[in-house]
């Protein structure tokens, strides 16, 4: 949560009042439900490294939860067909990024939506 709230320039507090109140705003999986529940044309692939760690492992089964899709081997469509996931093998996983490399990456994302949220909290 710190690492998010920091990235888009909010309190701890404010994400979570975002996250109650307005969850597409901060959070991708209710980003991309809210896209698709809104007859969006927007599909979405995402594909999982088996050998990548732990923690990104079980993030990758929560978004397979998040979207009712069955857990199992290879991958899944839920069940609007927008959405499709996947693992595959590589020798070595990509791993997770620097926290320096996501924090830019979660500004870069967010730039467009930061006057919304913070006109929200």
């Amino acid at each position: 949560m710190g690492a998010a709230a920091e990235a888009v320039g909010l309190t701890e507090a404010e994400v979570r009042t975002l996250l109650t109140e307005r969850p597409e705003l901060i959070s991708p999986m209710h980003a991309m439900q809210a896209s698709i529940q809104s007859g969006s044309p927007t599909r979405f692939f995402i594909a999982q490294c088996k050998e990548d760690n732990l923690w990104l492992s079980r993030n990758f089964r929560h978004l397979w939860q998040f979207f009712e899709l069955p857990l199992g081997e290879g991958g899944g469509v839920d069940r609007t067909g927008k959405l499709s996931v996947a693992t595959y093998s590589s020798v070595t996983g990509h791993g997770a990024e620097p926290g320096v490399l996501s924090r830019a990456l979660w500004r870069a994302a967010m730039a467009h939506v930061l006057p919304k949220a913070t006109s929200l909290v």
